[in-house]
């Protein structure tokens, strides 16, 4: 009994990371894109200040939700500890 309640902890510690890795890689694919974009309309000679002024607001957004729900995951696993240990 002990151990297959182990192998749950375990697997549901994996998946908790993996989402963690899935939520990191929205911000920073969609930081590379909006690069690209930019440096694709200077090649073009097509007005920037649509895909900044966009890429600034979707991309500040993603990354503080991000920080976020890391900050409180870290938080969750950090209090499930203290109480381990008590």
């Amino acid at each position: 009994m002990v151990n297959n309640n182990n192998n749950e902890e375990r697997s549901v510690k994996f998946f908790q990371r993996l989402m963690l890795v899935v939520l990191w890689s929205i911000p920073v694919s969609m930081t590379l894109l909006f690069i690209n974009l930019v440096h694709i309309s200077y090649q073009v000679k097509d007005h920037q200040t649509a895909s900044i002024a966009i890429s600034i607001v979707a991309v500040t957004i993603f990354w503080i939700l991000a920080s976020v729900l890391t900050y409180v995951y870290v938080g969750l696993h950090r209090h499930a500890g203290k109480e381990k240990q008590a």
